[in-house]
């Protein structure tokens, strides 16, 4: 719903001077105002007032001052900027980007409904792209060993080209083309290997491929997350679903503003081959590649190499015990040793994670079919998702996908549940995440399988 006009500006006066000062009077001021903002406009505040700091507070979102260097040279410092503060995590990073993501969204979304919104959301930007780095020639974000985190980078870049789309929107074609920049040089991220100082996410070159005339180079997108403990080189399965979902969305946004894109990343159509190379290779890894070996600590696994088996398990149905799959949460490539996660809250909330994600990157491919079947090599896209999604159980074929679906019905779920709980996830989510997640796929995998 549009804001009423003629009571914009007090109204929103009064709801910002209300979230510096209490939750309590966020509510009542959204409340005075709610004539002229409903909708995303009133998500926002309520999203903000639920998230905010207060004393003894963590894993929220914190206010910090930031200073922005305007067109004509001058710096301003800004207020209701805010960062995610958790303060394990925070002595390893300078900025938790990926925690802030769902305050990020919010905050687009209300400058999509209300356009005075957009100087707060540019300065937002402003303040998460200064914590970034250039690394030949790619902008990045670095945790305290100078890696860089595949997730977190492609999925702001995806978010800063919607970031760069509402701009325009708006009318606003200069910041919309300096956004779409930025997005592409976060992008950049994909085009280079993973090391210190390196700005890259992606694992050493293979090649691989359904059939020995069909290879093409092959890699596993790098990001443990914060990478705040352990080897930088566990491979880690959703975060790579992540990065390969968010890179076909980040296409679809390139596609359809074309004309957002500077001319130092090559003509349009060339931006679109490198994005769709990189979704191609991401998921014929998954699909296709030998997978980790011990002998070679650089070699990334395949979704095989993910499948964690549970024998013999009784249930108290009364019924005979069954076998059944789960997704391992991550892979230490150095010693070729599949990793479960831990605690079992994790287990439970990243098996079901993945398949949430893959059924993502389906439902994207399926629905932009005509889009991607009409570039040079948009078909082996499908050609490693039919192998991904395959139900057969022929010894090259194993089914991963499948078999962590049936996981989620028949008998298995029962001790799933049991074994491992779902409890309340990330940024203060009052509902059970895993729950949600077993929801949104159910339709999808009911009529694939």
């Amino acid at each position: 719903m549009k804001p009423v006009k003629r009571k914009q500006k007090p109204c929103l006066a009064v709801l910002l001077n209300a979230c510096a000062m209490s939750a309590i009077l966020v509510t009542l001021a959204t409340t005075f105002c709610e004539e002229s903002y409903a909708g995303k406009v009133q998500e926002y505040f309520e999203y903000l007032s639920a998230n905010k700091c207060s004393k003894g507070k963590d894993d929220c979102l914190e206010k910090v001052d930031h200073i922005v260097i305007r067109s004509d040279g001058r710096r301003v410092r800004v207020s209701d900027i805010y960062r995610w503060r958790k303060a394990a995590y925070l002595k390893y990073a300078k900025v938790l980007p990926h925690f802030m993501l769902g305050y990020m969204r919010k905050l687009r979304e209300a400058y999509r409904d209300d356009p005075t919104f957009g100087r707060r959301f540019y300065n937002q930007i402003d303040y998460l792209i200064s914590k970034a780095v250039d690394r030949n020639g790619a902008l990045v974000w670095e945790n305290h060993n100078s890696y860089v985190q595949g997730m977190d980078q492609i999925e702001y870049a995806e978010f800063f080209a919607t970031a760069a789309e509402v701009y325009r929107e708006h009318g606003d074609r200069k910041t919309a083309r300096g956004l779409m920049t930025k997005a592409l040089l976060f992008a950049r991220a994909l085009d280079m290997q993973h090391g210190r100082k390196t700005g890259g996410i992606r694992s050493k070159v293979a090649f691989c491929g359904a059939k020995k005339v069909r290879f093409r180079p092959c890699y596993w997108f790098h990001s443990r997350g914060l990478g705040v403990v352990g080897n930088d080189r566990l491979a880690v399965l959703n975060q790579h679903l992540h990065v390969v979902r968010d890179v076909l969305k980040l296409y679809m946004k390139v596609k359809n503003h074309g004309k957002l894109v500077s001319e130092q990343f090559g003509t349009h159509e060339q931006v679109l081959q490198r994005l769709e190379a990189h979704a191609i290779a991401g998921m014929y890894q998954l699909a296709f590649s030998g997978g980790a070996i011990h002998s070679q600590p650089h070699r990334a696994p395949n979704i095989r190499q993910f499948m964690w088996f549970h024998d013999n398990a009784t249930v108290k149905s009364g019924k005979n015990p069954i076998d059944y799959y789960w997704a391992y949460y991550g892979y230490d490539m150095p010693t070729d040793v599949p990793e479960k996660g831990s605690p079992a809250g994790s287990q439970c909330h990243y098996h079901t994670h993945t398949v949430k994600i893959m059924a993502d990157i389906a439902i994207l491919l399926r629905e932009n079919e005509h889009v991607f079947r009409a570039s040079r090599d948009g078909w082996r896209l499908y050609e490693a998702l039919d192998e991904l999604l395959a139900r057969t159980d022929r010894s090259d074929r194993t089914g991963a996908i499948y078999r962590f679906v049936l996981s989620e019905r028949s008998e298995a779920i029962k001790i799933r549940r049991k074994r491992c709980p779902c409890k309340p996830w990330h940024q203060g989510k009052k509902i059970n995440s895993c729950g949600e997640e077993l929801t949104e796929i159910r339709v999808f995998y009911e009529q694939e399988y």
